[in-house]
């Protein structure tokens, strides 16, 4: 049997400060969330390989966007190798047929937060920002079958990594955005996520709707000089 799609979704919380934590509990943590990634990945793709197809799903976070956690020290850390790690996948396949998609969700209503004991945390989050399994699963297949980088489900999460990092912005316009306002071609270019605390959401909603501001007034001048202009054209073909 040739296994030609394959979904790297495997992840807990530490609900302990870094200070607090074993370091016997950091590296089973790190087995888990990156070291199973490699090794289940390097397991599969020889199959793929043979096929010269293949999906690869890798559930990372927006925790590899956002603020550094509060509690949750190496939980964005890893979720960027992650990302990183689906990106080399991507330059070192693509070309054979095989894509991989790291999938970022922001908070999404699961029995992850209250296995790992961060469920006081997952509480304050606004309900606003809070996703429903079934969307993001909805998103992230249909993003890794048609061969898309990134994945970041959902327009509120989409508009906070857009804004709250130019760089960030860019990755997202290339493997995610794009594909909303048709600018991502075919092929280019996290789940249980703790992104940050509840100042550290502030702070980005404060940010975002900046941002947004800010670009209304940009568009308002601009389409005032617009027509500026042309009322004076007109008044000049007139005389």
């Amino acid at each position: 049997m040739c296994i030609r799609d394959r979904v790297n979704n495997a992840g807990y919380a530490i609900p302990t400060p870094f200070d607090q934590t074993s370091m016997e509990e950091e590296e089973k943590f790190i087995r888990v969330l990156a070291l199973a990634v490699i090794a289940l990945t390097k397991l599969f793709i020889r199959d793929m390989l043979k096929a010269r197809e293949g999906k690869i799903m890798m559930i990372s976070s927006v925790a590899a966007y956002a603020p550094p956690s509060i509690i949750q020290t190496l939980y964005g850390p890893v979720k960027t190798f992650v990302n990183r790690f689906s990106e080399g996948i991507n330059i070192n396949y693509n070309d054979i047929g095989i894509t991989s998609t790291a999938v970022c969700p922001g908070y999404t209503v699961t029995n992850f937060h209250k296995a790992s004991g961060v469920q006081e945390e997952m509480d304050r989050v606004p309900s606003f920002m809070k996703k429903t399994p079934h969307s993001v699963a909805k998103e992230a297949v249909n993003a890794t079958l048609r061969g898309k980088k990134v994945c970041i489900p959902g327009k509120t999460f989409k508009l906070i990594v857009f804004f709250f990092h130019p760089l960030n912005g860019y990755r997202l316009l290339v493997g995610g955005w794009g594909a909303v306002i048709g600018l991502n071609p075919p092929g280019l270019a996290p789940p249980p996520p703790v992104v940050c605390g509840r100042g550290s959401c502030v702070i980005i909603a404060i940010t975002m709707i900046t941002v947004m501001i800010m670009i209304m007034m940009m568009t308002i001048i601009r389409t005032c000089r617009i027509m500026s202009n042309y009322t004076r054209t007109s008044q000049k073909k007139t005389k």
